[in-house]
């Protein structure tokens, strides 16, 4: 039955795909903890009903290295599986040398780089400064995961001290927010875990005051960033239109965060982190892809963007793009009209219009009121009219909005379902 059952996913996606125009992908390769390696590869698209369909389209085991070639094979194979050449957008995967060589070089394709994997990368390197510190809170907590008898006294002294009894949490070296819930929870016990150490008497590492405090000002200050991770980790919802606003966002709490009364370890970590984000994220809004995505987003719009020259390049891109779709479809309208037979008010064909036909001189009348150079002009008034409404909450759901306002923005919402970028992501964290 399940192979059965597997054909007719397959048939039904495959024709799913026939139907699609544009398409991102996302992917991923990791080895399990059997040593067998696996490639997964995700479509993401937005229908005809501004629906956001992510299907996975094939999770396969690699059993040749991972070179860029190999890798190249196996996503090219996945594509004509599915009917998808000549409808990828861009591809998006971790910043793997491999996989972007298969992707840029290999494929031919446009590549964009995790953003949630980039911010981990940030983090991990700013979390780097306070190691020390980290290191001795992981020892501490590391006992408790040890020994059943001090997760129990721990338990206890909660209790006593009319808290939720709550578990420590341990870090994972490879998700830079598993830290962020070690520091968090330690701060939250504080108490409990002071107390617990002195009475279980063993030689357990002993955080100063200003460790502690140290410990509390790391979680305020990595608290925008866990907020950000888990956002834009989401599979339900758009990423890519958030990007831009998240960065700039942090940015600017960074900047605050360099004025407020710090220790040195604290001051030192959210410098790194703005070093990082400068760093990695410099022309993010030159990226057509991103800044499309974006303005597209009736969150967001044009608001989030920090450079008005960007700002007003997409504007002018997107403006070309409605202009090109009106001319497609008048150019599709004008051959309708002309190829058809004239017709009068009956609704019969008209062989020969008669010499003293009113219809002749009002019909010159109307043509000469047409406007002219209109494909530039309504792109801009439609544009403009989009951009001067007010953004929808944030919390609401861009695409539904499209939906109901499609009528309202024809152009627009053709270029919403032709280059709308789905995804900025490859997964949660």
């Amino acid at each position: 039955m399940i192979p059965a059952e597997y054909e007719m996913c397959l048939n039904a996606v495959r024709q799913e795909m026939l139907t699609v125009s544009n398409v991102t992908l996302t992917t991923d390769t990791w080895t399990s903890s059997n040593t067998e390696s696996y490639m997964a590869l995700t479509s993401h698209h937005i229908s005809n009903d501004f629906e956001l369909k992510s299907i996975l389209l094939e999770c396969s085991v690699i059993r040749s290295s991972h070179t860029s070639v190999n890798l190249a094979v196996e996503i090219d194979k996945i594509v004509k599986k599915f009917h998808l050449e000549g409808k990828i957008m861009i591809i998006v995967s971790d910043n793997a040398s491999n996989i972007v060589g298969a992707i840029t070089n290999e494929l031919k394709l446009k590549h964009f780089g995790c953003f949630a994997h980039t911010i981990n990368l940030i983090l991990q390197d700013a979390l780097k400064v306070c190691q020390s510190l980290t290191d001795r809170i992981k020892a501490i907590v590391s006992h408790f995961k040890r020994s059943t008898s001090a997760t129990e006294k721990l338990r206890e002294v909660q209790k006593n001290l009319g808290l939720e009894p709550k578990k420590l949490v341990l870090q994972v070296a490879t998700r830079w927010n598993s830290t962020f819930y070690m520091l968090q929870r330690i701060s939250e016990l504080k108490d409990a875990v002071k107390t617990t150490v002195a009475l279980i008497n063993k030689e357990i590492p002993v955080l100063t005051e200003d460790e502690w405090k140290t410990c509390s000002e790391l979680v305020m200050v990595l608290e925008p960033f866990e907020e950000v991770t888990r956002n834009i980790s989401g599979e339900n919802y758009l990423t890519a239109s958030q990007v831009i606003g998240f960065i700039n966002g942090l940015v600017s709490v960074c900047n605050k965060m360099r004025k407020e009364t710090l220790s040195e370890v604290s001051k030192r970590v959210v410098d790194e982190l703005l070093k990082g984000l400068k760093t990695r994220f410099s022309n993010i809004e030159n990226s057509k892809t991103i800044a499309l995505a974006t303005l597209l987003d009736p969150r967001f719009k044009l608001a989030v963007f920090s450079d008005e020259k960007s700002a007003g390049s997409i504007k002018t891109y997107c403006t070309e793009l409605m202009s090109a779709i009106w001319s497609k479809k008048t150019s599709t309208s004008v051959t309708s009209v002309s190829g058809s037979q004239e017709k009068d008010d009956g609704n019969q064909p008209l062989t020969k219009q008669a010499k003293f036909s009113i219809w002749a001189d009002l019909d010159k009348m109307i043509a000469s009121k047409k406007p002219s150079g209109s494909k530039t002009s309504a792109a801009i008034v439609e544009m403009n009219r989009y951009l001067d409404e007010e953004c929808i909450g944030r919390s609401e759901n861009p695409l539904l909005w499209w939906k109901q306002n499609e009528v309202f923005y024809p152009l627009l919402s053709q270029v919403v379902k032709k280059t709308f970028l789905c995804s900025g992501n490859i997964g949660p964290l």
